[in-house]
């Protein structure tokens, strides 16, 4: 670190997620240099062009002691990366790791068991945890009570078309049912404000895409009175935009409606509120934004004020475990 309260960033991986991570870290002014690492010349090369430093092996990235390492690269590698960052002789002071933890429940584990063994300090990134100002506003209008006791929970991830990104065509991203099943699963933690939420029931059409199927599945959870059912569908020959996104909870004084990235709908027997967070014009990409930039912003402010951080390796653990729930019921119905 080169300027007194100022943080190193190193980012590895610099596709998607980890170019949107990028993006957000100019509005923090506790950043000081970023650096980034991608085996992939195009991504150095790109990187390099907006004046980061750029490696293309981790350890030069570790060696120049940065204080912060984020994760976004596909999750079954990031059992062998956090392995390596947590036996570097020069480890970073903390680390945020992009959901999910990894594409099988026993890599997942074994990346606590690393971490817990050193001292640094870790969070997944799962940006719906009260980051998205709509998921944040929601939380609000339901500590608030706006709906009363909730009753069920309805949840539809159904997004996509032709031109998809990689994470849902590839093993190495683990399908639909893992990339957009544990936003579901923490979303249903998140606003029920409850844990104990079992899964009943499951069916999963494709882990991956087979030909011209689609990614898909779908599952059920009780939880002491509480339905759930949620749904996920990345279609390959027809587009799904993010009206194809939303969150539905039925209280017993009112109805609330996640609008995916863009707004929240409350009915309830006090009225009406609509209440829109992004321009309609906006694009996917953008809508992400804000989302990175607060989740950021309580990462950096754990680490500053030596606060448990918000999304904990271990919650992210359990939810991949229920994941496992998911794809075991879904066996069972097959």
């Amino acid at each position: 670190m080169e300027r007194p309260g100022k943080l190193d960033i190193g980012i590895v991986g610099y596709g998607y997620a980890g170019q949107i991570h990028r993006e957000a870290l100019r509005h923090d002014e506790r950043i000081n240099k970023i650096a980034v690492v991608d085996p992939d010349w195009t991504q150095r090369a790109k990187a390099s062009a907006e004046g980061l430093n750029a490696y293309e092996d981790l350890n030069q990235l570790l060696d120049k002691r940065v204080d912060v390492v984020i994760v976004s690269i596909p999750p079954s590698c990031n059992l062998e990366t956090v392995r390596k960052i947590t036996s570097h002789g020069s480890r970073p002071r903390a680390i945020l790791i992009e959901k999910p933890l990894a594409t099988v429940l026993s890599d997942a584990e074994a990346i606590q068991q690393s971490l817990a063994k050193t001292d640094i300090e870790a969070m997944v990134g799962l940006t719906g945890h009260g980051f998205h100002p709509e998921f944040r506003k929601a939380h609000e209008l339901i500590q608030a009570g706006a709906i009363g006791e909730i009753k069920s929970i309805l949840e539809n991830i159904h997004l996509g078309g032709p031109g998809l990104p990689p994470q849902y065509l590839s093993n190495a991203y683990g399908g639909i049912v893992l990339e957009n099943g544990i936003h579901t699963l923490d979303h249903l933690h998140y606003l029920s404000g409850q844990e104990g939420w079992r899964v009943v029931d499951a069916y999963v059409g494709n882990d991956q895409w087979q030909g011209e199927e689609p990614d898909w599945g779908e599952a059920t959870l009780f939880n002491d009175g509480q339905v759930a059912h949620v749904s996920w569908l990345w279609p390959r020959l027809f587009e799904v935009g993010l009206e194809g996104y939303t969150v539905t909870l039925i209280g017993n004084r009112g109805r609330l409606k996640i609008l995916g990235f863009d707004g929240i709908i409350l009915n309830s027997r006090e009225g009406k509120l609509e209440e829109h967070f992004h321009d309609s014009s906006t694009t996917f990409n953008a809508r992400h934004i804000p989302g990175f930039i607060a989740e950021q912003k309580a990462f950096f402010d754990a680490i500053e004020k030596r606060r448990p951080q918000p999304v904990s390796v271990s919650y992210t653990v359990d939810l991949q475990r229920q994941l496992d729930e998911v794809k075991q019921k879904a066996s069972e119905a097959k």
